[in-house]
This record gives structure tokens, C-alpha cells and sequence, in this order.
């Protein structure tokens, strides 16, 4: 556990250090970091839910189409 909670540091530090010379990659950075934390939800968590309620399958995907419709309304309404 010791060796692991160093990497957190370690990597800040490397982050830190290199950010000058990858900023012109981040958007594609943040967006590929994005994108992983979607495949896992959409690859661990959907299949959860579809086994522990198997009758409401339409309601659990219009629900993440609503949240997805939301977070686009949001990145349109306040532009960085």
C-alpha cells in the first residue's frame, strides 16, 4: 500500500514538471481521461444494473441519455 500511495506524489511531481511541454495535447488528454472513466461505467456499472432490475431497462438508458443531454447543455450554456 506504501509503494502505491508514493506513486501519487510521484506522478504529481512528473505532471508538474512536464505540463509545460505536453499543454498543447491536454484537451485530448482530458477528453481521453474522460472517455476511460465513461468505459468503465458504461462497461462495469450498466451490466450491474441491468442484473439486479431486469424489467426497466428502458428507464435506465433514457436516464443516462438525460445525463449526458445535461452535461452537453452545460459545456453549451457556460463555454470555457
Amino acid at each position: 500500500n506504501l509503494l502505491t500511495a508514493l506513486t501519487t506524489p510521484f506522478g504529481a511531481i512528473v505532471g508538474y514538471f512536464i505540463l509545460p511541454s505536453v499543454s498543447v495535447y491536454l484537451p485530448q488528454l482530458l477528453a481521453f481521461a474522460a472517455g476511460t472513466f465513461i468505459y468503465i461505467a458504461a462497461s462495469d456499472l450498466l451490466p450491474e444494473v441491468r442484473h439486479k432490475t431486469a424489467g426497466n431497462d428502458f428507464g435506465h438508458v433514457l436516464a443516462i441519455i438525460f445525463g449526458v443531454a445535461i452535461i452537453y447543455f452545460l459545456g453549451v450554456v457556460f463555454p470555457e
